[in-house]
């Protein structure tokens, strides 16, 4: 990527979150900080069913270790919701899925959006950054898309921020997968066994 091409997809990317109106959550998933500890108690809860025909993927130690999470999630959440950023319409697979054109950059594939904390975006785009381009690319993308929210906070805030969500970065996508698995009809019940397994993987 060319350095005004990273800018484009960085900044670009910001002020299209900070330009998205209210999404009404029964289109996509509800995922704001406030909301994950009692949505991944859920999950905690549903473990049996979503991982049935599956229980072995999970030893009974992991079960345990992923049901004591659940507080140290909401604390996290906590903190990272301090600057009051609002939650906007996340992506949830910038890898790849976005071109630059001469009117600006273009993302698409948006099957894995959902309603939370918009520097959930920011991991897997600066992944893709890297492989794409080396790690002098990818922190200079982290910071290129931060100084778009600098209206909430410092860049060292928002880098606090992002330090604070990095550990729980797939949370928002396990919630997604599990919501997913849950509105299976039972005659694909099976495909919650299939080798890749969104929730025991991402668990793990």
């Amino acid at each position: 990527l060319a350095p005004e091409d990273l800018r484009a997809l960085a900044e670009g990317y910001a002020r299209l979150q900070q330009s998205t109106g209210a999404v009404a959550p029964v289109h996509v998933l509800d995922c704001r900080l406030e909301l994950t500890s009692e949505l991944l108690s859920g999950v905690m809860d549903d473990l049996p069913t979503l991982l049935s025909g599956g229980d072995d993927l999970l030893s009974p130690a992991e079960l345990a270790s992923l049901r004591d999470l659940v507080s140290a999630v909401a604390e996290v959440c906590r903190n990272a919701d301090e600057l009051g950023i609002p939650a906007h319409l996340t992506h949830g697979d910038l890898d790849g899925n976005s071109v630059v054109t001469p009117r600006g950059p273009v993302f698409y594939d948006w099957g894995a959006a959902c309603i939370t904390h918009p520097f959930f975006d920011l991991f897997e785009f600066r992944d893709s950054v890297r492989t794409a381009g080396g790690e002098s690319a990818a922190e200079a993308a982290v910071d290129q898309y931060l100084a778009t929210w600098t209206s909430h906070g410092s860049m060292a805030d928002l880098r606090r921020t992002v330090a604070l969500l990095e550990p729980i970065r797939s949370l928002p996508w396990i919630l997604s997968a599990a919501r997913a698995i849950r509105h299976l009809p039972p005659a694909t019940a099976r495909l919650r066994t299939t080798p890749y397994s969104p929730v025991a993987q991402s668990a793990q």
